[in-house]
């Protein structure tokens, strides 16, 4: 086996996988803050694990394109002298350690197995499973990598199971026997700091099978804080799937689910919400937030929402959910420095019957890297992974291999020891899927043609890795790398979504986002005017098709389309502040008023708004009223750079003459959403 150099504490923010979402790129425009203009396509969960301290080790090396080698099997299990097992001494350390964590009240197990009576009635079973590695779930070849979290049995603890089921389960003498373990009930890490919920309980009916429902919850904190960790409570066990948390700082989201009749709101886009940089924050049933760590935070900022997605699974009985969120919160500011990277399937088109389709990928790290854990992400067909490293010197090492792989149990494996990695190392995946009759987890048979997609009846393959940098400049530069690479990526996966779903408005508006985003306006512009022909009652297509317009010079164009945006869905505060601030560009100065009041009547903490109305202000010289809006502005958002420098302008009281400060568009005009 390969071991894995290291020479640093690891990275405590370590990740389960169940769906992958990575954030937009940054936009080149404030046409859209907070519009997911990427395709949403999957989701990441946390899981806790222990930090360890990492030792050296050394790589094996090749220099071909190939993985690594693979690794000798683990030797078989050697059958124990007869009436040499029992209960208290030999099984029930293996069964509390990897099995009671899961396998007790309150938690997934569909029965407890704490005590020698818990596991003597279903011995055989246990064995059966155990013997067949579909319990406990942990699908990483043995082998291949070392695991921090690694719940998986070793083949004599396998064979010890069988062999002592065999023998007829004998107890032994207990006064030998661990313990069972004592879980924490309430919040796993103690008393949060504070403590949010969803506002009020969302029914999950009967007919329903599974549904994935977003909530913003508004976070009541007066300034900036720092959360060093989080824990989740579902509030309804039986329903929750796995819960995924982003933040908004836009107040869309909350704009979203005011406007939805029911609690929460659905869509494929996460308008609004974004990971913290370096951070995923979700929650799976037996797979923990990591523990509160002083050195590992990201910020909080007054006025921000959380944004909780829940994938809820039906019981065929009405089911109520009303989920909550505890915060753990620092006494100073981060030394640690956590950074994501991905690894993406573009294009996946599986035709029916094929049992060996595969996708690759690969990112070279811009920076040198820890890398302390990974999650792969596929659907039903997928079946195996491998995932390896290639140092500039032609060094490998293996970052995971899957054999069979299943949807039903996704998991994060944190790496113990972690890998460091120089700068220019290559981080490589390789997913080979079967749709053919042979694949027992087939959803679709006779099999059918397959294309990539978020639903779970399409397919998807991905690998996020959680990476540690030795400065703040290595993780700002491994940031900005992976999201013009991640940005191209996605492009080409809307591109060939498109090529293969033509008649999909929504397709053709995601891929106009990303090119907006990227501020390629011809083609965002030709791909919005083909989601209108396609779905002419698309108000986000004709309101970001006017902002591009805008950007085009036809203004008469763009306000053609803030109009019919409008006439489409009146309550879209966007659209009203985006045609309020071009009739302000064109001095048409009460007509625009009366778009921004009316987009802050409809969203009363809208920052972009204020800004607007404050440059109304100032054109006409009232240096009092200015100076209100951009201290609203600033007090909604305080990141908002060009109020802040707005708010500068006026307290100076510099003379007409002099230029007034840039908009969030980098242009001398007012600010769009």
């Amino acid at each position: 086996m390969t071991s894995q150099p290291t020479t640093r504490p690891r990275h405590q923010n370590d990740d389960c996988l169940i769906d992958l979402i990575v954030s937009p790129a940054r936009q080149t425009n404030r046409f859209m803050p907070g519009l997911a203009a990427g395709l949403i396509i999957g989701l990441l969960l946390t899981c806790g694990c222990r930090p360890t301290v990492a030792t050296p080790g050394a790589h094996s090396a090749t220099h071909d394109d190939t993985p690594p080698a693979i690794p000798a099997p683990a030797p078989a299990y050697v059958m124990r002298p007869p009436g040499s097992l029992n209960f208290c001494e030999h099984i029930a350390p293996i069964i509390f350690q990897k099995c009671s964590k899961c396998h007790r009240s309150e938690s997934i197990g569909p029965f407890p197995l704490l005590s020698f009576d818990d596991v003597k009635k279903r011995a055989r079973q246990i064995s059966d499973v155990t013997t067949r590695r579909i319990m406990p779930p942990w699908s990483a070849v043995p082998g291949y990598c070392q695991f921090d979290n690694d719940d998986s049995l070793t083949a004599t603890e396998i064979g010890m199971i069988a062999q002592w089921t065999q023998e007829g389960a004998p107890e032994g003498t207990c006064a030998q026997s661990p313990q069972p373990p004592a879980f924490v009930k309430g919040w796993k890490y103690g008393e949060p700091d504070l403590v949010v919920e969803m506002p009020e309980p969302f029914v999950l009916t009967g007919d329903t099978q599974d549904v994935n429902r977003n909530f913003a919850i508004r976070v009541p904190i007066q300034h900036s804080r720092f959360v060093k960790g989080w824990d989740f409570q579902p509030g309804n066990p039986k329903v929750v799937h796995h819960a995924f948390l982003t933040i908004d700082r836009t107040g869309w989201s909350r704009r979203l689910d005011e406007q939805d009749p029911l609690p929460g709101y659905d869509g494929t886009l996460l308008e609004g919400g974004r990971n913290p940089v370096g951070f995923n924050l979700g929650w799976l049933p037996g797979c923990s937030p990591p523990p509160p760590d002083e050195r590992l935070s990201w910020q909080l900022d007054p006025g921000t929402d959380l944004v909780l997605e829940l994938h809820l699974v039906g019981t065929g009985k009405h089911e109520q959910v009303q989920s909550a969120i505890g915060l753990y919160f620092a006494k100073a500011p981060p030394t640690l420095h956590p950074g994501i990277t991905a690894l993406i399937a573009r294009e996946i088109d599986i035709p029916p019957g094929e049992r060996s389709y595969v996708v690759r990928d690969e990112y070279t790290l811009p920076v040198p890297a820890r890398v302390t854990g990974i999650g792969p992400h596929a659907h039903f067909r997928g079946k195996d992974m491998q995932i390896w490293a290639v140092e500039p010197n032609g060094a490998k090492s293996w970052l995971l291999r899957i054999e069979d792989w299943d949807f039903n149990w996704q998991l994060r494996y944190d790496y113990a020891p972690a890998f460091d990695f120089p700068a220019g190392t290559k981080l490589k995946m390789q997913i080979t899927y079967d749709n053919s009759v042979d694949n027992p987890r087939n959803p679709q048979i006779p099999p059918e043609r397959v294309l990539l997609g978020r639903r779970s009846r399409d397919e998807m393959g991905e690998v996020v890795l959680n990476l540690l940098l030795d400065s703040a400049d290595d993780a700002n530069l491994l940031h900005r790398d992976f999201e013009q690479v991640t940005l191209q990526k996605r492009i080409e996966q809307l591109e060939f979504l498109t090529r293969s779903r033509p008649d999909s408005a929504e397709m053709h508006f995601i891929l106009a986002a990303k090119r907006q985003s990227l501020g390629e306006w011809p083609q965002a512009a030709e791909h919005y005017e083909q989601a209108i022909r396609l779905d002419p009652s698309h108000s986000q297509s004709h309101n970001n098709l006017g902002s591009v317009y805008r950007q085009l010079g036809r203004w008469n164009a763009a306000i053609e389309q803030y109009r019919e945006a409008l006439r489409v869905s009146p309550a879209d505060a966007r659209a009203h502040n985006n045609l309020g601030s071009l009739l302000l560009a064109r001095d048409e100065l009460d007509a625009a008023r009366e778009e921004l009041r009316r987009a802050l009547e409809l969203h009363p903490e809208f920052p972009e708004a204020e800004y607007n109305l404050g440059a109304l202000a100032l054109k006409q010289q009232d240096f009092p009223t200015a100076r209100e809006h951009f201290e609203r502005a600033l007090a909604l958002n305080p990141r908002y750079e060009a109020a802040a420098a707005a708010l500068r302008f006026v307290k100076n009281r510099a003379p007409r003459t002099v230029a007034p400060p840039p908009s969030p568009t980098g242009h001398n005009t007012p600010a769009e959403n």
